[in-house]
């Protein structure tokens, strides 16, 4: 019902595992848990926040936490992981609920509730992090040790500068998990290509009812910042969470034969076509924002600022370092910067 799923024509399955945002246009908590759709009561305090906030509110049922209480410009935070993402959808869906001539309906026509969700925490903040999950139950495209034998031999060919293996075993030499990631935490998109079951089946007995026993491999894209927003502005504008998933994985990372000395210009394998499943690749490029007079007050509040303070308190209070350091460099500042001020003073 909340469209997070999306099983494709060749056997995959697409969903959102993971959804971090800001709100910036709330005062308090209550009003985004309205906003979310939550009944405020399933949401226990913690003890302490996090990441800078001060307070934190957590679902009891979910992995869903709400921070807040930060500086003024921090706003209220919202992260929900895989588990929580039904819950997040399925509150949100009641609050699209309308009246028809037929009685009650929902408002949704030819939209999904999570593009619906997305175009209104745009308007109301931005996105911090999306992660988007391809599952391959029954590893019927690739294992974990075919995409480790396809680097090997130079048959990948992706868009990451750097990769690393991870092998998880117990003191007995059993494995109990195996990733592959492309790329960085730190960057604004990484790629991880894991053994599902390994990992489902870590902590359980053979005998749990959740026990995974048919091999599955999952391809996850984590995407910070300006990425997630640029993935969420394809979901707004309508494509479907699959076509998104597919078409920014091909953009980054493909699987090839070796018809060419040049590997740019070597043809897709088989496998590869069939699991990309003829998606058009989809390009995530940000325009870079002009800086500011507004950003650079910024960067000086955060990195500077506490230096200045020192400087003025060891001066006993005098700001006649400050002042000289502003007068003394008005030469260094550059042609842009000197446009910037000139625009801003004909405004």
């Amino acid at each position: 019902m909340d469209n997070n799923l999306e099983f494709m024509d060749n056997g995959l399955l697409v969903s959102v595992d993971w959804l971090s945002f800001t709100l910036s246009a709330f005062d308090n908590v209550e009003d985004v848990l309205s906003f979310l759709g939550f009944d405020p009561r399933y949401f226990l305090e913690m003890p302490k926040g996090a990441n800078g906030y001060k307070r934190m509110r957590k679902y009891a049922n979910y992995n869903i936490s709400i921070l807040y209480d930060g500086t003024e410009d921090m706003g209220i935070h919202v992260n929900v992981s895989g588990i929580g993402i039904h819950a997040l959808l399925s509150a949100f869906r009641s609050t699209l609920r309308c009246d028809t001539p037929f009685g009650e309906g929902f408002n949704l026509f030819d939209e999904t509730v999570l593009s619906i969700l997305l175009s209104e925490i745009t308007k109301s903040g931005h996105l911090t992090r999306l992660d988007i999950a391809i599952d391959d139950k029954g590893a019927n495209y690739y294992s974990l040790d075919d995409i480790e034998d396809r680097l090997k031999h130079l048959r990948v060919v992706t868009k990451f500068r750097s990769h690393r293996h991870m092998i998880d075993k117990t003191t007995l030499n059993e494995k109990i998990g195996h990733t592959i990631y492309f790329g960085s935490r730190q960057s604004d998109i990484m790629l991880r290509i894991y053994d599902k079951k390994l990992e489902q089946n870590k902590n359980l007995l053979v005998s749990d009812d959740r026990y995974v026993s048919h091999d599955w491999v999952r391809w996850e894209l984590e995407l910070h910042r300006d990425r997630a927003n640029a993935v969420s502005e394809y979901l707004i504008a309508g494509k479907s969470l699959g076509d998104v998933a597919i078409g920014v994985l091909s953009q980054y990372f493909r699987i090839i034969d070796l018809t060419d000395t040049n590997r740019s210009r070597c043809l897709e394998e088989i496998t590869w076509q069939l699991f990309a499943s003829g998606v058009q690749k989809l390009g995530l490029y940000v325009s870079q924002r002009e800086k500011t007079i507004e950003d650079k007050k910024r960067w000086i509040d955060k990195f500077v600022a506490p230096s200045l303070s020192l400087v003025t308190l060891y001066e006993g209070g005098d700001i006649s370092y400050l002042k000289n350091l502003v007068y003394n460099n008005v030469d260094r500042i550059s042609f842009h910067d000197r446009e910037l001020l000139r625009n801003f003073e004909m405004q």
